[in-house]
């Protein structure tokens, strides 16, 4: 009898999972609160069952699923896995998902030892793959009897160069909420023995480039969270310098910066963004976070941002491209953030014939 995998999510992320499940004969459920997503896994797996279910809602009716199954994949947002671990062990079923591993993954691990159950987290490329080519370089190099003296690791999945010509450079691959939740973090990493840290919402001020990665084409490293705990973590207590960063093409990090300075990262609900409200453009809505007249023109507003926000001449051209100056209504989702994803999983999309650096 085939292995019973429910996976939790079908957003861009879940279609390849379960893709790849079916081919090696696995039974497949589909959970998600979207409607939309579903049918889409429907038309592209119709091997897979799906589940309607607000995982954050119904806590019961995920635990009656969970019990049926054999093993548990979340791609879920990682703010809900606290309550779909507690699911796990409740049913004593294991659950790989590809998040970070924080203080409530950690302090789980005795009630996910006493179930008998594993949580496997950082299955993906970053982290997850990175992690497996460090090891595999550094243990080699120690038991060649060297030492580390700087580890930088730089990764990023990013649209070919032909296809990057959008307003961020940048395509989304998988939904933009999880980027931005990680580029609102502060960074902390060691250079030269010395520990440099980032505040929250500043890791784009001064992003380093990076040249000859890519022929004819300037890339950007943006730190990337914590590099500090790796020292103990990879066994290179040796290093003077510990890094790791995300690679962008350059010009992301001011598109990022202008997007920040706007508000429209900010994860507060606002009112006029409540489903029941009445509709309103993204030009009404940047006026509406910057305290200015709603039914200021497009001209007015972009004087103000280059006179309040100081944004360049090429941060106002991204933010035009984006739309967001424009008449278009904005998805009303409550919060800026959630709205600006709605749009940029739409604008940034990879499209039939748009391809990933290989």
């Amino acid at each position: 009898m085939a292995k019973k995998v429910l996976v939790l999510g079908a957003g861009m992320v879940s279609g390849p999972c379960v893709d790849y499940l079916l081919r090696n004969h696995y039974d497949v459920t589909v959970v998600s609160a979207v409607q939309t997503d579903l049918e889409r896994t429907s038309f592209l797996c119709p091997s897979a069952k799906v589940f309607l279910l607000n995982i954050a809602q119904e806590t019961s009716k995920l635990k009656d699923i969970v019990s049926q199954h054999d093993v548990v994949i979340s791609i879920l947002p990682a703010y809900l896995h606290p309550q779909v671990i507690q699911c796990c062990i409740s049913c004593k079923k294991s659950l790989i998902h590809a998040s970070y591993e924080d203080d409530i993954i950690r302090a789980a691990h005795d009630s996910a030892k006493a179930a008998g159950i594993t949580i496997l987290s950082e299955v993906g490329l970053d982290p997850g793959i990175d992690h497996l080519l460090a090891m595999d370089c550094i243990d080699s190099i120690h038991e060649q009897g060297g030492q580390v003296t700087s580890y930088v690791s730089l990764c990023g999945g990013l649209p070919a160069p032909e296809c990057s010509n959008g307003p961020l450079r940048y395509k989304f691959s998988w939904y933009p909420k999880g980027m931005f939740i990680s580029a609102m973090k502060k960074a902390k990493f060691i250079r030269d023995q010395k520990v440099v840290e980032v505040p929250e919402g500043h890791i784009f001020d001064r992003p380093n480039i990076v040249d000859g990665l890519l022929q004819d084409c300037q890339l950007e490293d943006i730190p990337n969270r914590n590099s500090t705990e790796y020292m103990k973590m990879y066994n290179i207590q040796s290093a003077n310098t510990i890094y790791r960063g995300t690679l962008r093409y350059k010009g992301f990090s001011i598109g990022m910066q202008a997007l920040i300075s706007l508000g429209l990262t900010n994860s507060d609900v606002v009112s006029q963004l409540l489903p029941d409200s009445s509709n309103i453009t993204w030009r009404e809505l940047v006026c509406i976070l910057g305290g200015i007249p709603q039914n200021s023109s497009q001209i007015t507003v972009r004087n103000w941002m280059q006179t309040n926000l100081e944004l360049s001449e090429t941060q106002l051209k991204i933010i035009t491209d984006l739309g967001i100056l424009g008449n278009e209504e904005v998805p009303k989702l409550n919060t800026p953030l959630d709205a600006l994803c709605a749009h940029l999983a739409k604008e940034l999309a990879y499209g039939k014939n748009s391809n990933h650096v290989r």
